[in-house]
């Protein structure tokens, strides 16, 4: 789900057990942080602020690439301090969440948030606006905010742009995913089962195809097996929820045995197992 999701074990695991491996490795990062120096150097000698800022930022993506968390955050501050453009100074906050997604640090993620809002209300344009909005709600289905969260990603779901966060595949399932567990009924209809973007991503998502139209339509049996689908395929294997799966499944059945149950003043165990197929 986009390149900070991706798991880095097995390269962890390769390196450990190949010595030359990472000598190799470090030997690289040595060569390409001295030529990234070299050019900061030579952009303060000799060229304007424009080159410096490139130069800097150029610096901190390159440790935050190798996976230095605390390196690249220093770098990323030293940038800031040196870049005037506000719109420059919301990207590199932006990169900042974007490092602590990757460490799964949260107090990162939430503190530079509240900073890039800041930035953003002093008039930051439409586009990183937008972009803000999913970075906040990805960061709330982190922390289990569901509602708040689906609600920012609903929001952006015409306007995404934030592909360097999240791909537009997962940002969609991710949208489905809490919207399922959170919208009223009349909203999973306009928000879901009827959304252009969602019909438009669904064909490559087809774990999630029945998950969005059984439990609206009360095909319990079939919407149990479909819930079944997306933690296997959807939850499970996501940074973002995996920490939740119980909860979330747990939720969801909830909702759907409620749902059942408003139509009815009283029900007997053996009507309610055969709608929901047990």
């Amino acid at each position: 789900m986009g390149p900070w999701l991706a798991s880095d074990s097995l390269l962890q695991s390769s390196i450990d057990s190949n010595g030359s491996l990472l000598k190799s490795l470090q030997s690289k990062n040595s060569d390409e942080l001295k030529r990234l120096e070299d050019k900061i150097a030579d952009a303060e000698a000799n060229h304007g602020e424009t080159e410096l800022s490139d130069a800097l930022r150029a610096k901190a993506s390159y440790i935050a690439k190798i996976g230095e968390k605390e390196k690249a955050l220093e770098a990323y501050e030293y940038a800031l301090s040196k870049q005037a453009g506000l719109g420059a100074k919301i990207d590199l906050r932006l990169s900042m969440i974007r490092v602590g997604f990757f460490a799964g640090d949260f107090k990162v993620v939430s503190d530079n948030i509240d900073k890039t809002k800041e930035l953003v209300e002093s008039g930051g344009d439409w586009d990183r606006r937008n972009r803000l909005k999913v970075y906040q709600g990805i960061y709330l289905l982190c922390i289990r905010d569901f509602k708040a969260g689906g609600t920012l990603l609903f929001d952006t779901i015409s306007t995404f742009t934030a592909s360097e966060l999240v791909s537009y595949e997962d940002f969609i399932a991710l949208s489905i995913i809490a919207g399922v567990l959170t919208l009223p009924r009349k909203d999973f209809k306009t928000k879901i089962i009827d959304s252009p973007e969602v019909i438009a991503v669904l064909p490559s998502l087809p774990h999630l195809k029945e998950f969005t139209t059984t439990l609206y339509n009360t095909e319990y049996a079939k919407f149990f097996r479909a819930l079944a689908e997306a933690e296997e395929h959807h939850l499970i294997p996501s940074m973002v929820l995996e920490k939740h799966v119980r909860y979330y499944v747990r939720e969801l059945r909830i909702k759907a045995y409620s749902q059942f149950l408003e139509s009815y003043k009283s029900v007997t165990i053996k009507s309610l197992a055969d709608a929901f197929g047990v």
